[in-house]
Protein backbone atom coordinates (compact mmCIF):
# COMPACT_ATOMS: atom_id res chain seq x y z
CA UNK A 1 0.00 0.00 0.00
CA UNK A 2 1.04 3.66 -0.59
CA UNK A 3 2.29 5.69 2.21
CA UNK A 4 0.23 8.96 2.09
CA UNK A 5 0.45 11.80 4.27
CA UNK A 6 -2.53 13.09 3.28
CA UNK A 7 -4.30 10.26 5.79
CA UNK A 8 -4.77 12.79 8.86
CA UNK A 9 -7.23 15.07 6.40
CA UNK A 10 -9.18 12.37 5.34
CA UNK A 11 -11.67 10.07 7.05
CA UNK A 12 -10.94 6.52 8.26
CA UNK A 13 -12.11 3.59 6.94
CA UNK A 14 -12.72 0.85 9.31
CA UNK A 15 -14.35 -2.50 8.17
CA UNK A 16 -15.10 -4.88 10.85
CA UNK A 17 -15.66 -8.82 10.05
CA UNK A 18 -17.02 -11.18 12.17
CA UNK A 19 -16.34 -15.21 11.72
CA UNK A 20 -17.02 -17.87 13.66
CA UNK A 21 -13.51 -19.32 12.79
CA UNK A 22 -10.26 -17.97 11.00
CA UNK A 23 -10.94 -19.70 8.52
CA UNK A 24 -13.88 -18.33 7.36
CA UNK A 25 -12.44 -15.09 7.51
CA UNK A 26 -9.66 -15.59 4.87
CA UNK A 27 -11.37 -16.48 1.90
CA UNK A 28 -13.71 -14.60 -0.47
CA UNK A 29 -14.92 -11.90 1.94
CA UNK A 30 -11.15 -10.72 3.33
CA UNK A 31 -9.90 -11.08 -0.69
CA UNK A 32 -12.64 -8.53 -1.24
CA UNK A 33 -12.11 -6.44 1.77
CA UNK A 34 -8.14 -6.44 0.76
CA UNK A 35 -8.84 -5.32 -2.66
CA UNK A 36 -10.50 -2.47 -1.44
CA UNK A 37 -8.11 -1.90 1.36
CA UNK A 38 -5.37 -1.58 -1.63
CA UNK A 39 -7.38 0.87 -3.41
CA UNK A 40 -8.32 3.44 -0.40
CA UNK A 41 -4.53 3.15 0.60
CA UNK A 42 -3.55 4.28 -2.89
CA UNK A 43 -6.50 7.08 -2.73
CA UNK A 44 -4.42 8.34 0.94
CA UNK A 45 -7.17 7.03 2.95
CA UNK A 46 -6.31 5.16 5.70
CA UNK A 47 -8.48 1.86 6.08
CA UNK A 48 -7.93 -0.74 8.72
CA UNK A 49 -9.50 -4.25 8.75
CA UNK A 50 -10.90 -5.84 11.86
CA UNK A 51 -11.02 -9.85 11.75
CA UNK A 52 -12.86 -10.58 14.89
CA UNK A 53 -13.13 -13.96 15.78
CA UNK A 54 -15.34 -15.87 17.44
CA UNK A 55 -16.05 -19.39 18.37
CA UNK A 56 -19.30 -19.33 20.11
CA UNK A 57 -20.83 -17.56 17.22
CA UNK A 58 -21.68 -20.71 14.82
CA UNK A 59 -25.02 -21.47 13.11
CA UNK A 60 -25.23 -24.35 15.51
CA UNK A 61 -24.89 -23.05 19.03
CA UNK A 62 -25.15 -19.15 19.63
CA UNK A 63 -23.97 -17.76 23.22
CA UNK A 64 -24.38 -14.44 25.22
CA UNK A 65 -20.66 -14.60 26.06
CA UNK A 66 -19.87 -15.01 22.63
CA UNK A 67 -21.62 -11.16 21.70
CA UNK A 68 -19.96 -9.88 25.24
CA UNK A 69 -16.41 -10.90 24.04
CA UNK A 70 -16.95 -9.62 20.11
CA UNK A 71 -18.17 -6.19 21.84
CA UNK A 72 -15.08 -5.92 23.59
CA UNK A 73 -13.23 -6.25 20.66
CA UNK A 74 -14.39 -3.45 18.91
CA UNK A 75 -15.28 -0.79 21.60
CA UNK A 76 -11.24 0.08 21.51
CA UNK A 77 -11.42 1.16 17.48
CA UNK A 78 -14.76 2.98 17.92
CA UNK A 79 -12.94 4.87 20.69
CA UNK A 80 -9.89 5.21 19.55
CA UNK A 81 -11.74 6.71 16.01
CA UNK A 82 -12.09 10.46 15.17
CA UNK A 83 -15.47 12.48 14.21
CA UNK A 84 -16.92 11.65 10.31
CA UNK A 85 -14.60 8.43 10.29
CA UNK A 86 -16.22 5.41 8.44
CA UNK A 87 -17.07 2.07 10.08
CA UNK A 88 -18.45 -0.62 7.82
CA UNK A 89 -19.27 -3.89 9.14
CA UNK A 90 -19.12 -7.07 6.98
CA UNK A 91 -21.89 -9.47 6.77
CA UNK A 92 -24.13 -10.25 10.01
CA UNK A 93 -23.29 -8.84 12.62
CA UNK A 94 -25.20 -8.39 16.31
CA UNK A 95 -23.71 -4.89 17.37
CA UNK A 96 -26.97 -2.92 16.60
CA UNK A 97 -26.66 -1.25 19.99
CA UNK A 98 -23.33 0.28 18.74
CA UNK A 99 -24.38 1.75 15.73
CA UNK A 100 -27.16 3.74 17.87
CA UNK A 101 -24.31 4.85 20.07
CA UNK A 102 -21.62 5.79 17.96
CA UNK A 103 -23.39 7.09 14.99
CA UNK A 104 -23.24 10.23 16.44
CA UNK A 105 -19.71 10.34 15.95
CA UNK A 106 -19.12 8.10 12.97
CA UNK A 107 -20.98 6.89 9.60
CA UNK A 108 -21.74 3.15 10.05
CA UNK A 109 -22.32 1.27 6.84
CA UNK A 110 -22.93 -2.41 6.81
CA UNK A 111 -22.04 -4.44 3.51
CA UNK A 112 -24.22 -8.12 3.27
CA UNK A 113 -23.47 -10.08 0.07
CA UNK A 114 -26.47 -12.64 0.81
CA UNK A 115 -29.39 -13.46 2.06
CA UNK A 116 -29.92 -13.84 5.29
CA UNK A 117 -28.19 -17.50 7.15
CA UNK A 118 -32.01 -18.84 7.69
CA UNK A 119 -32.76 -17.92 4.17
CA UNK A 120 -29.93 -19.79 2.66
CA UNK A 121 -28.53 -22.08 5.29
CA UNK A 122 -29.53 -26.06 4.40
CA UNK A 123 -28.60 -26.85 7.91
CA UNK A 124 -31.30 -26.35 11.31
CA UNK A 125 -30.49 -23.04 13.16
CA UNK A 126 -30.74 -22.95 16.73
CA UNK A 127 -33.61 -20.55 17.71
CA UNK A 128 -30.77 -19.04 19.38
CA UNK A 129 -28.75 -17.82 16.39
CA UNK A 130 -32.31 -16.91 14.34
CA UNK A 131 -32.52 -14.27 17.02
CA UNK A 132 -29.15 -13.12 16.82
CA UNK A 133 -29.70 -12.88 12.95
CA UNK A 134 -32.98 -10.89 13.36
CA UNK A 135 -31.26 -8.50 15.52
CA UNK A 136 -29.14 -8.01 13.15
CA UNK A 137 -31.96 -7.07 10.34
CA UNK A 138 -34.21 -5.04 13.08
CA UNK A 139 -30.44 -3.04 13.37
CA UNK A 140 -30.22 -1.95 10.47
CA UNK A 141 -32.99 0.56 10.89
CA UNK A 142 -29.84 2.60 12.75
CA UNK A 143 -27.11 2.82 9.93
CA UNK A 144 -26.25 5.40 7.56
CA UNK A 145 -25.42 3.06 4.76
CA UNK A 146 -25.85 -0.33 2.59
CA UNK A 147 -23.35 -1.97 0.41
CA UNK A 148 -24.59 -5.23 -1.47
CA UNK A 149 -23.84 -6.48 -4.87
CA UNK A 150 -26.75 -7.32 -6.30
CA UNK A 151 -30.20 -5.92 -7.04
CA UNK A 152 -32.42 -8.83 -5.85
CA UNK A 153 -30.48 -8.12 -1.97
CA UNK A 154 -30.78 -4.65 -2.21
CA UNK A 155 -34.32 -5.21 -2.73
CA UNK A 156 -34.61 -7.63 0.10
CA UNK A 157 -32.77 -5.60 2.68
CA UNK A 158 -34.42 -2.14 1.77
CA UNK A 159 -37.05 -3.21 3.77
CA UNK A 160 -35.38 -3.43 7.12
CA UNK A 161 -33.53 0.18 6.05
CA UNK A 162 -34.46 3.41 7.14
CA UNK A 163 -36.22 4.92 4.16
CA UNK A 164 -33.32 7.53 4.04
CA UNK A 165 -30.51 5.36 4.00
CA UNK A 166 -28.64 4.99 1.04
CA UNK A 167 -27.72 1.79 -0.81
CA UNK A 168 -24.52 1.18 -3.25
CA UNK A 169 -24.26 -2.25 -5.18
CA UNK A 170 -20.68 -2.83 -5.94
CA UNK A 171 -20.54 -6.76 -7.91
CA UNK A 172 -17.29 -7.14 -7.96
CA UNK A 173 -13.34 -5.97 -7.24
CA UNK A 174 -10.51 -8.37 -8.42
CA UNK A 175 -7.00 -6.99 -8.19
CA UNK A 176 -6.19 -7.04 -12.28
CA UNK A 177 -2.13 -6.35 -11.58
CA UNK A 178 -2.24 -10.12 -9.71
CA UNK A 179 -3.25 -11.90 -13.17
CA UNK A 180 -1.11 -9.19 -15.52
CA UNK A 181 1.84 -10.73 -14.23
CA UNK A 182 0.39 -14.37 -15.19
CA UNK A 183 3.31 -17.05 -16.29
CA UNK A 184 1.76 -19.69 -18.98
CA UNK A 185 3.64 -22.77 -18.39
CA UNK A 186 2.74 -25.14 -21.37
CA UNK A 187 3.45 -27.89 -19.99
CA UNK A 188 1.04 -28.20 -17.27
CA UNK A 189 -1.90 -26.30 -19.15
CA UNK A 190 -3.86 -29.52 -19.52
CA UNK A 191 -6.15 -29.11 -16.66
CA UNK A 192 -9.69 -27.77 -16.45
CA UNK A 193 -9.85 -26.21 -12.88
CA UNK A 194 -12.80 -24.82 -9.98
CA UNK A 195 -11.68 -22.79 -7.78
CA UNK A 196 -13.70 -22.38 -4.36
CA UNK A 197 -16.04 -23.83 -1.57
CA UNK A 198 -17.30 -27.43 -1.33
CA UNK A 199 -19.64 -27.13 1.34
CA UNK A 200 -23.68 -26.88 0.69
CA UNK A 201 -23.11 -27.81 -3.01
CA UNK A 202 -23.71 -23.91 -3.56
CA UNK A 203 -20.97 -23.97 -6.14
CA UNK A 204 -22.43 -27.66 -7.92
CA UNK A 205 -19.12 -29.78 -7.64
CA UNK A 206 -20.99 -33.10 -8.17
CA UNK A 207 -22.37 -31.43 -11.10
CA UNK A 208 -19.24 -30.45 -12.71
CA UNK A 209 -17.75 -34.10 -11.57
CA UNK A 210 -20.44 -35.85 -13.94
CA UNK A 211 -20.11 -33.54 -16.54
CA UNK A 212 -16.42 -33.87 -16.02
CA UNK A 213 -16.97 -37.57 -16.70
CA UNK A 214 -18.70 -36.80 -20.20
CA UNK A 215 -15.78 -34.37 -20.90
CA UNK A 216 -12.55 -37.37 -20.12
CA UNK A 217 -14.39 -39.24 -23.33
CA UNK A 218 -13.53 -37.04 -25.91
CA UNK A 219 -10.47 -35.76 -24.04
CA UNK A 220 -8.81 -38.53 -21.96
CA UNK A 221 -5.71 -36.83 -21.20
CA UNK A 222 -6.75 -33.80 -19.07
CA UNK A 223 -7.47 -33.48 -15.79
CA UNK A 224 -9.61 -31.39 -13.63
CA UNK A 225 -8.34 -29.39 -10.29
CA UNK A 226 -10.30 -28.88 -7.30
CA UNK A 227 -8.72 -26.35 -5.61
CA UNK A 228 -10.16 -25.03 -2.19
CA UNK A 229 -11.71 -27.62 0.34
CA UNK A 230 -14.54 -27.65 2.65
CA UNK A 231 -15.61 -29.72 5.63
CA UNK A 232 -14.00 -33.38 5.76
CA UNK A 233 -17.45 -35.21 5.82
CA UNK A 234 -18.33 -32.95 2.46
CA UNK A 235 -14.62 -33.96 0.84
CA UNK A 236 -14.97 -37.55 1.60
CA UNK A 237 -18.32 -37.65 -0.34
CA UNK A 238 -16.73 -36.04 -3.70
CA UNK A 239 -13.99 -38.62 -2.95
CA UNK A 240 -16.14 -41.43 -3.04
CA UNK A 241 -18.29 -40.08 -6.23
CA UNK A 242 -15.37 -39.39 -7.83
CA UNK A 243 -14.51 -43.47 -7.07
CA UNK A 244 -17.70 -45.02 -8.34
CA UNK A 245 -17.54 -42.19 -11.62
CA UNK A 246 -14.05 -44.46 -12.57
CA UNK A 247 -12.29 -40.53 -12.12
CA UNK A 248 -9.92 -41.92 -9.30
CA UNK A 249 -6.60 -40.90 -11.42
CA UNK A 250 -8.00 -37.52 -13.10
CA UNK A 251 -9.19 -35.10 -10.31
CA UNK A 252 -7.14 -33.37 -8.24
CA UNK A 253 -7.90 -32.16 -4.98
CA UNK A 254 -5.18 -29.03 -4.45
CA UNK A 255 -6.04 -28.27 -1.10
CA UNK A 256 -6.11 -24.66 0.62
CA UNK A 257 -3.76 -22.63 -1.25
CA UNK A 258 -2.82 -19.02 -0.67
CA UNK A 259 -4.05 -16.29 -2.74
CA UNK A 260 -1.03 -15.56 -4.19
CA UNK A 261 -1.15 -18.67 -5.95
CA UNK A 262 -4.22 -18.78 -7.36
CA UNK A 263 -3.90 -16.44 -10.63
CA UNK A 264 -0.64 -18.58 -11.96
CA UNK A 265 -3.02 -22.10 -11.09
CA UNK A 266 -6.10 -20.41 -12.80
CA UNK A 267 -4.25 -19.08 -15.72
CA UNK A 268 -2.62 -22.16 -16.63
CA UNK A 269 -5.64 -23.82 -17.02
CA UNK A 270 -7.18 -24.88 -20.47
CA UNK A 271 -10.82 -23.98 -19.27
CA UNK A 272 -12.03 -22.49 -15.65
CA UNK A 273 -15.79 -23.68 -14.60
CA UNK A 274 -18.28 -22.89 -11.93
CA UNK A 275 -21.44 -25.06 -12.74
CA UNK A 276 -23.61 -22.97 -9.47
CA UNK A 277 -27.03 -24.67 -9.03
CA UNK A 278 -30.28 -22.09 -8.96
CA UNK A 279 -30.60 -21.79 -5.75
CA UNK A 280 -31.64 -19.14 -3.18
CA UNK A 281 -27.99 -18.47 -2.63
CA UNK A 282 -27.18 -18.10 -6.62
CA UNK A 283 -30.19 -15.94 -6.90
CA UNK A 284 -28.60 -13.19 -4.92
CA UNK A 285 -24.81 -13.51 -5.07
CA UNK A 286 -22.73 -12.75 -6.88
CA UNK A 287 -19.12 -15.02 -7.06
CA UNK A 288 -16.20 -12.87 -6.47
CA UNK A 289 -14.13 -16.00 -8.19
CA UNK A 290 -16.11 -14.98 -11.37
CA UNK A 291 -14.03 -11.28 -10.85
CA UNK A 292 -10.83 -13.37 -11.44
CA UNK A 293 -12.20 -15.98 -13.97
CA UNK A 294 -12.43 -13.09 -16.15
CA UNK A 295 -8.93 -11.34 -15.45
CA UNK A 296 -7.20 -14.26 -16.78
CA UNK A 297 -7.97 -14.49 -19.83
CA UNK A 298 -8.99 -18.45 -19.68
CA UNK A 299 -12.33 -19.50 -21.28
CA UNK A 300 -15.04 -20.57 -18.51
CA UNK A 301 -18.23 -22.10 -18.14
CA UNK A 302 -20.46 -20.69 -15.79
CA UNK A 303 -23.90 -21.15 -15.01
CA UNK A 304 -26.95 -18.60 -15.69
CA UNK A 305 -28.05 -17.66 -12.49
CA UNK A 306 -28.63 -14.92 -10.69
CA UNK A 307 -27.70 -11.60 -11.91
CA UNK A 308 -24.48 -12.51 -13.76
CA UNK A 309 -25.84 -11.96 -16.98
CA UNK A 310 -25.87 -8.21 -16.06
CA UNK A 311 -22.27 -8.47 -17.34
CA UNK A 312 -21.32 -12.10 -19.14
CA UNK A 313 -23.01 -13.19 -22.13
CA UNK A 314 -22.82 -16.28 -23.78
CA UNK A 315 -20.15 -16.55 -26.06
CA UNK A 316 -18.59 -12.85 -25.89
CA UNK A 317 -16.79 -13.04 -22.92
CA UNK A 318 -17.36 -16.51 -21.59
CA UNK A 319 -19.78 -19.69 -21.69
CA UNK A 320 -22.96 -19.98 -20.59
CA UNK A 321 -24.96 -23.13 -19.67
CA UNK A 322 -28.85 -23.88 -18.04
CA UNK A 323 -28.14 -24.28 -13.87
CA UNK A 324 -28.68 -27.77 -12.72
CA UNK A 325 -27.90 -29.76 -16.07
CA UNK A 326 -25.17 -32.12 -16.12
CA UNK A 327 -25.82 -31.97 -20.31
CA UNK A 328 -25.80 -28.33 -20.86
CA UNK A 329 -23.01 -27.91 -18.72
CA UNK A 330 -21.27 -30.84 -20.11
CA UNK A 331 -22.32 -29.53 -23.71
CA UNK A 332 -21.02 -25.88 -22.93
CA UNK A 333 -17.53 -27.44 -21.60
CA UNK A 334 -16.79 -29.28 -24.58
CA UNK A 335 -17.82 -25.83 -27.14
CA UNK A 336 -15.02 -24.24 -25.28
CA UNK A 337 -12.43 -27.08 -25.38
CA UNK A 338 -13.03 -27.16 -29.42
CA UNK A 339 -14.03 -23.64 -30.11
CA UNK A 340 -11.36 -21.94 -32.19
CA UNK A 341 -12.82 -18.17 -30.61
CA UNK A 342 -12.28 -19.59 -27.29
CA UNK A 343 -9.29 -17.43 -27.01
CA UNK A 344 -11.05 -13.86 -28.52
CA UNK A 345 -13.97 -14.68 -25.66
CA UNK A 346 -11.16 -15.42 -23.08
CA UNK A 347 -9.62 -12.20 -23.85
CA UNK A 348 -13.18 -10.40 -24.30
CA UNK A 349 -13.47 -11.52 -20.50
CA UNK A 350 -10.15 -9.63 -19.48
CA UNK A 351 -11.76 -6.38 -21.01
CA UNK A 352 -14.71 -7.16 -19.19
CA UNK A 353 -12.96 -7.54 -15.92
CA UNK A 354 -11.30 -3.67 -16.08
CA UNK A 355 -14.26 -2.42 -14.70
CA UNK A 356 -13.89 -4.56 -11.37
CA UNK A 357 -10.44 -3.49 -11.04
CA UNK A 358 -9.21 -2.09 -8.31
CA UNK A 359 -8.74 1.76 -8.95
CA UNK A 360 -12.44 1.72 -10.61
CA UNK A 361 -14.43 0.16 -7.51
CA UNK A 362 -12.85 1.37 -4.51
CA UNK A 363 -13.62 5.32 -6.57
CA UNK A 364 -17.17 4.04 -6.57
CA UNK A 365 -16.69 3.20 -2.60
CA UNK A 366 -15.43 6.58 -2.08
CA UNK A 367 -18.20 8.50 -3.67
CA UNK A 368 -20.71 6.89 -2.21
CA UNK A 369 -19.48 7.14 1.31
CA UNK A 370 -18.49 10.74 0.60
CA UNK A 371 -22.37 11.20 -0.44
CA UNK A 372 -23.65 9.88 2.53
Amino acid sequence: MKSNPSYNNKPSINYIILSPSKDLASSANINRISCFQIGLGNLGYKCTVNKIYSRFLDIKGFSRLGIIICYLKIIFPFIKSKRGDYFIFYGESPFGVLFKYFRTKVKIIVERNEYSSYIINQHPLSNNYIRYVKRFESSLQHIDGFITCSEALKKYYINYLNPLTECKILPLIVDLKLFNMLEKDKKVQNYIAYCGNFDNNKDGIPILIDAFKEIVVDFSEIKLFLIGGGEFKQEQILHQKIIDLGLGEKVIFTGKISHEQIPNLLGNAKLLTLARPSNKQAEGGIPSKIGEYLACGVPFVVTKVGELDRFLRDEENCYMAEPNSVEDFAKKMKQALNDKNSEIIAQNGRITAKQFGIENQTQLLIQFLLEI
